[in-house]
Formats: C-alpha cells, structure tokens, sequence
C-alpha cells in the first residue's frame, strides 16, 4: 500500500500501548511506537495509539494516559473484541483472532466509524465463530446477574460514583431489581477474576436479599470469558442483568432478554428499556444492525497490519 506524504503522524507510546497489541499496529511508515514520553515524536503527532484507557489499578502509567487525553489529539483505542469465540490464544498472525480499535474509546461512546453497516463482516465472523443468533425467547427460571472484575475500566462511569466500593454497587442494583421482582437472581462472578467471584458468594451468604444464590459454573477453555460454564447459567436464566460486560452481547445472541445497566455498554442499543421489564420482556428488539455495526469495531490481524483498519477509521478525522 502506497503511503502518501500528507499521511498524519500516529504514535503509540510503550506502557500506554502495550506490548499485546505490537501485533496490530498497521505496517505503515506513519504509525510508530517510542519509548516513553520524552521522545521527538510524541509532541509532533498528530495523534496517538493506547490500549485500553487509565484505570486507578495503573496508577503508573497515568502521566502517559493523561497526556494523550490532554493533548487535545485524537487517539485510537484498542481492547479485546466483542466477539471472541475461537480465539483460544493470542497467537502471532492466528487468522480468527481479532482486535478492536476505535478514536477516543473502545466502549460505545468510541468512534468507529460503523454505522449502518452492511451485513458482509458479521456474516463472516458468525462462520468463523460458529455464532448463532436465537429468537428471543420468554422462559426461565432464575435472573443472572453479570459481575465483572471490580477495577474493570469499562466500568468508567461505575468508578465515578461508587470508587473502589464495587460490593456496595451490585448490592444497590440487586436492591433495584427486587423493587420489580421477586423471581431467583443468580450472581456470575467473572471467571478469571477471584475477586470477583468472592465478591459474587458474599453478596449471596451476607447482603440478606431475599433469594439470591452464586453460580459455580466456571468452566471455560478460551481466553474469552464463556465457554461451557457461561452456557450452563444462560440455559435457564430468564433474564441477563450486568453493567457493560461483553456477556450481554452473547446473552443478546442467545435470545435471552438483555438489561445493560450503562449506557456506555456495546449492548445497550438491543437492551431492555428499564428494570420495570423483568417480568414482561420485550421480545421485538431488532438485532440485525445493531449486529452489523458491532462487527465493524473489530479487525483481523491481516486488516490491522495492512492499513484496512486505519482507512476505514482514518476519515472521523485525517
């Protein structure tokens, strides 16, 4: 691919960008990666690369995020995909893994360029991915509620009221919830992240809202965060309740109604409209494009390194 001249600076900073994602930077002459913030090319960019964004687990790196937000640049973000099913490794050049980029966020408050996508790239992820859409359905025994980990940084706005205090804010949702209805809740600690499975039992054995249990169905063999053991609690579950966690975006494909509590969440657009749904579900929400213009926030290793991603992005503001 032929770089033009006029082609604007974009500097990923190490820390900030991580070595994880070295592996989707577009092999194009104006994308480079520098040292630390001392160097030439970090002032004269005309914009910047970062993994994920600042969370107060990393307080080192925050002179870094802190100096791409201030800089008034944009800057592309990249996180982990929404969908990620076959992505058993993060492997050099695996040809199902995919990244998710988009300017200033990877949640949906990030530009990425998607809107009303054609059907092409969803319908070739849901081959790779073996991902199959289900009717909505009414049945169930049991509401799941999704915890996530508790210094996730897609829990943003989260952290802006409720700090670190991440057990006091699932105990207020639960709290909600019983205000429509009575029906079981079932916690989901997220499955790599102790914490929050403990989080997940205490709330159960301590809070003394009525009929809330813990799941134990841990079992997964991807690095994405279902597999077996997320299928179990979706089987049953009549309802699936969380903040912004991706699992809402498989228990949408599942057919299973959805409450994403934040409107920052890649779920929200198919999401019931409030808590005062739980027992009559709506079960006409449309999908398809909001399907559609998920699978435009994520890119093949391939599409990464040749520069199909930034030309897709590059117009919101080169």
């Amino acid at each position: 691919m032929k770089l033009k001249l006029s082609e604007p600076l974009i500097v990923g900073i190490k820390g900030s960008f991580d070595n994880q994602n070295l592996l989707f930077v577009p092999d194009l002459p104006n994308f480079k990666i520098v040292e630390n913030l001392d160097d030439p090319l970090v002032k004269s960019a005309d914009g910047y690369m970062q993994t994920n964004i600042y969370k107060f687990s990393t307080p080192k790196l925050k002179d870094q995020f802190d100096f791409i937000k201030e800089s008034g640049k944009p800057f592309l973000v990249y996180e982990s995909p929404v969908f990620r099913r076959g992505t058993t490794a993060l492997q050099d050049k695996n040809p199902l893994f995919m990244q998710r980029v988009g300017w200033n966020h990877f949640m949906r408050q990030g530009i990425f360029c998607n809107e009303n996508s054609p059907p092409d790239r969803f319908n070739k992820i849901q081959k790779d991915q073996n991902i199959e859409i289900k009717p909505w359905r009414a049945k169930g025994d049991y509401i799941l509620f999704i915890l996530q980990k508790p210094n996730d940084s897609s829990l943003e706005q989260v952290h802006k009221v409720w700090g670190n205090q991440y057990w006091a804010y699932v105990s207020d949702c639960l709290r909600k919830i019983r205000e429509h209805t009575d029906m079981p809740i079932v916690l989901r600690g997220h499955p790599k992240a102790n914490k929050s499975r403990s989080i997940a039992a205490g709330i159960a054995a301590k809070e003394g809202i009525p009929n809330v249990t813990h799941t134990t169905n841990y079992d997964t063999q991807t690095i994405a965060n279902g597999g077996r053991g997320l299928q179990k609690d979706f089987d049953n579950a009549w309802a699936v309740i969380g903040t912004t966690s991706n699992t809402l975006i498989e228990s949408a494909c599942e057919g299973i109604p959805t409450f994403a509590l934040d409107d920052t969440a890649m779920s929200f657009d198919v999401s019931q409209p409030d808590l005062s749904y739980l027992n009559n579900p709506k079960l006409d929400i449309p999908r398809e494009q909001w399907l559609y213009d998920l699978a435009y926030t994520q890119y093949y290793f391939h599409e990464h390194r040749s520069g199909f991603a930034w030309n897709r992005l590059k117009p919101a503001y080169f």
